[in-house]
């Protein structure tokens, strides 16, 4: 195996508490989805969460209740 291709739901995008210069991202498995059938068989579970700069476009990505897809691999050292 390569790598792991997980099905995550934003749950919330925030502005942090702690920092203002920070947007904070929480995602979730999805319930359904193919893309977790290789790494969790009945209900996936886990959290990602990001600190997100709040003055980069990638502060703007996610939104709550959307899909996204995370592919976790290995990188050469």
């Amino acid at each position: 195996m390569n790598s792991i291709v997980a099905k995550f739901e934003c749950r919330t995008v925030s502005p942090s508490e702690h920092d203002a210069e920070l947007i904070e991202v929480s995602m979730t498995p999805a319930v359904y989805g193919p893309e977790n059938e290789t790494w969790a068989y009945y209900t996936p579970s886990g959290l990602l969460q990001l600190g997100i700069n709040a003055n980069v476009p990638a502060a703007t990505f996610c939104k709550p209740g959307k899909s996204y897809k995370v592919t976790i691999e290995e990188l050469p050292e």
